[in-house]
């Protein structure tokens, strides 16, 4: 008997008095109420955290799909150099930024791509820069091997790109090299192409390489006995690339041959284009239009100079293709040319060898000269919109071709810089406070309404974000003022702050607009806990007898 009061007492220090184990066994019964509570009622209020702390408020609004984006050499994998896009109707440049090494600057050759608000170029000292597309601030760059001949391309979050003799795959979310693929010792001019998760890369040994985009292991390789210096066309699972020796026809999954096209046994620079079953392409001074299945001549046009550098644009039915014939003013030097026979819609003296490539937008052509002169033309009548000089008479030629977006173009330039023309831009105004109500009850859906104005009169984009850690999808575009309308259900009573805001179609956005909204609670408790004492009533008598002995 004294071992088992033992048990259940403690002996006090002092005075020798006896502690009953009612004291402990309070403890204990409070312990375990409060285990069976927690246990009950945390993972419900671990949820109400975890939703908070996963809710992003990320600000920066996304309108990329919305947007005809630039993102390799030639536009797009036919190397059409057509967007559908504005392009500037002035001179004006918006911004520039300048590469210098010391005191020296360095012919930028490569021509921009973009996406994403973003611009990316290759330099003369080897490194992949990257900037915003607004303002032309200066985001990051990452050094690579050697000098960038050629154009990047962007393909699901990755850009790739040459430098020297070297192809690279950078990740653009981690800013890191994911992988580089070396060819040869000899730069390579011609530009990456990315398709079904495979680049192609033509090369100055020969050969047009077909590589992994994820790690860069090599699929397969074609040895064309010429030298490489143009950018692939691809269609219909098919590429098309022009050595100097020959035009080839590839199947893009295991470089089988199709057909080789003898035409023009010489250097070419100028990269083929493919519209509407038709290939283009110019090359010793002569432009061919060949029948993409089978290689034949459609026809050809013969320009007033040997060689041609420049690569066609196509659009409205029409090619158009700059010539070396260019510093002859009674020559031509811009040729426009009907795209189904080769009849010669107009031509325009540039005054200069043409070293970069025609692009076509908003009814309107942009080509640059050797001599350091850049044209806007009507695509149309081929009169002259305007014109811009470069530099100095010492700067170097221009090799970089135009890239168009939103209103804006971009180019390198033998004066060492990146350019961008366009007009200056106001973000739009902050939305008005969304109308609609705000004593609301859950299940029910509600719906808020909102508008603002843009100075420029852009079209304008709205996120709406709930207060719940939901937000709507991108709603857009509208119209400079018209009402935009955003609706939802809330599953849970609380007060919860709407917010709204816009953004137009260059990227700049205006503040968050807000609305206080409200769901009253209920006085009668309900939780976790309470649920299940309610779905587990024989659980009642051990709770009243846990609670007794305290």
């Amino acid at each position: 008997m004294e071992k088992l009061k033992f048990y259940y007492c403690i002996k006090h220090s002092k005075g020798g008095k006896i502690l009953k184990l009612k004291f402990i066994r309070k403890v204990v019964v409070l312990i375990v109420i409060t285990s069976f509570i927690g246990t009950s009622i945390l993972p419900g209020i671990s949820e109400s955290i975890n939703k908070e702390l996963n809710h992003n408020d990320d600000e920066n609004l996304n309108i990329s799909n919305d947007i005809d984006w630039w993102p390799k050499f030639r536009h797009d994998l036919n190397n059409t150099g057509y967007s559908e896009t504005k392009g500037p109707s002035t001179n004006d440049i918006l911004w520039n930024y300048t590469f210098t090494s010391g005191q020296y600057t360095y012919t930028v050759r490569t021509s921009p791509a973009l996406y994403d608000f973003k611009v990316y170029v290759g330099d003369g000292k080897g490194n992949l820069q990257c900037f915003q597309t607004y303002d032309g601030k200066k985001l990051w760059n990452i050094r690579l091997a050697g000098t960038c001949f050629n154009s990047p391309t962007i393909y699901n979050d990755k850009i790739y790109i040459c430098s020297g003799s070297s192809l690279f795959c950078i990740n653009l979310t981690h800013k890191i090299i994911e992988w580089g693929y070396r060819i040869g010792n000899i730069p390579l001019y011609s530009s990456p192409v990315v398709y079904e998760g495979k680049v192609y890369q033509g090369s100055n040994d020969e050969s047009i390489y077909c590589l992994d985009a994820i790690d860069g292991n090599k699929i397969w390789d074609y040895k064309t006995g010429g030298t490489i210096y143009t950018t692939p066309a691809i269609y219909d699972d098919r590429l098309y690339i022009k050595s100097s020796r020959n035009v080839y026809c590839l199947d893009t999954n295991n470089g089988d041959e199709i057909w080789i096209s003898d035409i023009g046994e010489t250097l070419a620079y100028s990269s083929p284009a493919i519209y509407n079953n038709k290939l283009y392409i110019g090359t010793k001074g002569i432009i061919y239009c060949l029948d993409i299945d089978t290689s034949d001549i459609i026809w050809n046009y013969e320009t007033n100079y040997n060689w041609t550098f420049s690569s066609p644009a196509i659009a409205y039915e029409n090619i158009f293709i700059g010539s070396d014939d260019g510093y002859n003013k009674n020559n031509g030097g811009l040729y426009c040319l009907n795209a189904n026979d080769g009849t010669k819609i107009w031509d325009f003296p540039i005054y200069g060898e043409v070293l970069s490539s025609p692009v076509v937008a908003d009814g309107k052509v942009y080509i640059a000269s050797k001599d350091k002169l850049l044209f806007c033309l009507n695509a149309s009548s081929g009169t002259e919109i305007w014109n811009y000089t470069f530099g100095r008479s010492s700067d170097g030629p221009i090799y970089s071709s135009p890239s168009v977006v939103n209103g804006r173009l971009f180019i390198g330039s033998g004066d060492g810089n990146i350019y961008c023309f366009g007009k200056p831009n106001n973000p739009p105004n902050i939305p008005s406070t969304p109308i609609g109500e705000i004593k609301c009850k859950i299940g029910i859906e509600y719906t808020y309404s909102t508008n603002t104005t843009d100075l420029d009169g852009d079209k304008v984009w709205y996120k709406w974000r709930w207060g719940d850690g939901s937000s709507s999808e991108l709603l857009g575009p509208y119209n400079s003022g018209e009402i935009c309308e955003g609706s939802h259900i809330w599953d849970e009573k609380d007060d919860y702050e709407i917010k709204v805001k816009a953004e137009d179609i260059y990227g700049a956005e205006s503040d968050w607009s807000k609305l206080e909204i409200s769901m009253p609670k209920n006085k009668v408790i309900s939780s976790p806990f309470i649920k299940f004492l309610e779905n587990h009533p024989r659980l009642f008598p051990i709770l009243r007898y846990f609670f007794s002995m305290i």
